[in-house]
Parts: structure tokens; C-alpha cells; sequence
């Protein structure tokens, strides 16, 4: 019998060790501590930085936000290559909006184009060398964003994804199979967006998403592709255009060849589960977010939890030890 007991004291034990550890799921990313800048070197007054801010001026990309507040623009970094350091510079993420098919995810864009999945403001990729974006999807776009060796921290929640054209018509099935990331899409866009998606200023109230491209200066690209294949009626050869974001127009373009090498590069965009972003959940439902209880607090609950739990076990293992010498005698 005292071998049963030590057992049934050995099984709380456990029940407590499991019930505490990892009771914080990994931290992916954490709320930025201060924001990327540029300077406007652009001097167009109607285009570009220089029709918002005069040239020279500093350029803020995002927001710092505040503790339980999730909000379109608010700066993260993350730590996707799994090294334990969350890189101001390097990978820096804006929340965009909450995932439309996992009310558990948050959708975070990079804060630049990438070649090979390595940062680069100044090359450009087609988004279907094929030619025909409605059919193939971003098969060309695709082999520049990060892998899964790369950014080994994070994955796509469904590597397969349905593609869409403007109107959220599906196209076609799309493998991101290998990759880390995907592109940001066109409904995306539309949480910050103002107004009508292809006409100039439509992304004025969210800077964040032209940062690196031609917004700021001449020797960028002009932007970055879309997911979206562009189907709008009335348009000669529709097959042949995709989406992009472009910082000179500040708006989505959607009359861009999927086979232009010379304009548009490629963001990664990230799927990143609430209990993996630091002091933060989104309610997809609201678009706003709310508070989340303090991680250290929400930690010591859990172990209180855990420990009242195991002490009850441990009396009612008493109770019963004590009935049973009871009737032995």
C-alpha cells in the first residue's frame, strides 16, 4: 500500500511540474521599442512622400502602441530566425489585420522587400513569369520569400491558401509549401486603406506599408506584388495583371503585368498566433483589440491553480491513507 501512495504522490508531482511548465507559449514577437525612419527625398508635390511631408522631412513608419491595445500599423519585432534576439532593424513586422480563417492568428508584413529572403529595397521579382497570374498564382514571386530554414521560428498557419482576385472571388489553390512567409493580399490592404484601392492616396493612412519603395525616393522600387491577381471587368488582357502596392502612386496597382521584373519586389508576410505576440490578442471581430492580462500575473494565477490542485490531491491522499489504517484496526 505505501508503494500505491508513493505513486499516486509521484502523479501530483508530475501534475504540477506539466501544469507550470510552458505555461507562456513562446514569445515570437515583441512590441517595438522605437520606429524605422527615412527621409522624404522626393520632390514631386503630387506624388509620392513630397505630397504629404516636405522634402528632407523624417518619415515615422508605424506606431509603438500600448500594452493591450492591437492596433493596424503597430510595430513588432520578431525573432523568425530563431537566434533569441528580436532585431529592431532587421525584422521588424506591422500588424495588418487579424487572419480571416483563424480568429487565433495575426496577420504581420515585413517592413521590406526581400531577395532570397534576405532584406533588399532595390530588386524586383515578377510575380508569374508564366505570365498568367489568374491561373498560376505567384509562382515566380513566391521563390524569393523566406524558407522554412530561414525564418525557422514561424510557419504559415495553412500552407495552402485559396487565391482571390479584388472582389474575394476565389481563383485558384496556391502552395506556399516550403516558405515562411506569403504576400500580403488585397483585402488585407483594405484595413487601412482609405477610400477607393487603386486611386492615389488610397494608402495615405498607412505609411507603414510603403516604407522602402519609391514613397521615399527615386532609387527604390516602386512597391511590392500583391497576392491578388487582378480580374476587373472591362480591361483588355486580364489575365495578365496582378495587384501590387505602389509607394509612388500610394495605392494598390492593379494594372502592373504579373511578368514585369523591373518595377515590384517581394514581402513576406507572417501568420503569427496571438499567444506568440508579447502582451497582446486580437479580436478579429472587432479590428480593435483588447487587454490581456499581465504575463507574470497570468503565469502566477496558472501555478496557484496548479498548486491548490495538488494540495487537494495530496488531503484527499491523506483522508483516504488515514480511513484505510482505520478499518486495518
Amino acid at each position: 500500500m505505501k508503494n500505491n501512495y508513493i505513486k499516486i504522490l509521484l502523479i501530483v508531482i508530475l501534475v504540477f511540474i506539466f501544469g507550470t511548465v510552458n505555461v507562456n507559449a513562446k514569445t515570437l514577437c515583441k512590441r517595438a521599442k522605437t520606429l524605422h525612419t527615412e527621409i522624404c527625398n522626393q520632390t514631386d508635390t503630387s506624388h509620392a512622400c513630397s505630397s504629404k511631408h516636405t522634402t528632407g522631412r523624417t518619415i515615422t513608419y508605424g506606431n509603438l502602441g500600448t500594452k493591450g491595445v492591437f492596433k493596424t500599423g503597430d510595430a513588432f519585432d520578431c525573432d523568425v530566425n530563431g537566434d533569441g534576439n528580436y532585431d529592431a532593424e532587421s525584422e521588424r513586422f506591422y500588424y495588418i489585420a487579424g487572419l480571416n480563417t483563424d480568429i487565433n492568428y495575426a496577420v504581420l508584413v515585413y517592413y521590406n522587400n526581400v531577395s532570397g529572403g534576405t532584406p533588399s529595397n532595390n530588386t524586383s521579382f515578377a510575380y508569374s513569369t508564366d505570365g498568367w497570374p489568374k491561373v498560376t498564382g505567384p509562382v515566380t514571386a513566391k521563390l524569393q520569400l523566406p524558407t522554412t530554414t530561414q525564418w525557422k521560428n514561424t510557419a504559415l498557419s495553412n500552407v495552402t491558401r485559396k487565391i482571390k482576385n479584388e472582389l474575394g472571388t476565389e481563383l485558384l489553390d496556391f502552395s506556399y509549401d516550403g516558405s515562411a512567409a506569403r504576400l500580403l493580399t488585397y483585402q488585407e490592404v483594405s484595413a487601412c486603406g482609405s477610400g477607393t484601392a487603386e486611386m492615389e492616396g488610397y494608402l495615405d493612412n498607412c505609411q507603414f506599408l510603403m516604407e522602402n519603395t519609391k514613397y521615399s525616393s527615386e532609387e527604390q522600387k516602386y512597391g511590392y506584388w500583391l497576392e491578388n491577381p487582378s480580374t476587373s471587368t472591362g480591361r483588355t488582357g486580364v489575365e495578365e495583371y496582378a495587384y501590387t502596392i505602389n509607394g509612388f502612386v500610394r495605392s494598390t496597382n492593379g494594372i502592373a503585368k504579373g511578368t514585369d521584373i523591373e518595377d515590384y519586389g517581394v514581402r513576406p508576410v507572417i501568420e503569427v498566433n496571438t499567444n506568440e505576440i508579447e502582451d497582446c490578442i486580437v479580436d478579429p471581430k472587432k479590428e480593435e483589440v483588447v487587454s490581456v492580462p499581465d504575463t507574470a500575473a497570468s503565469v502566477s494565477k496558472i501555478i496557484l491553480v496548479n498548486a491548490i490542485i495538488c494540495i487537494l490531491i495530496g488531503i484527499t491522499i491523506i483522508s483516504l491513507n488515514t480511513i484505510h489504517k482505520r478499518k486495518r484496526n
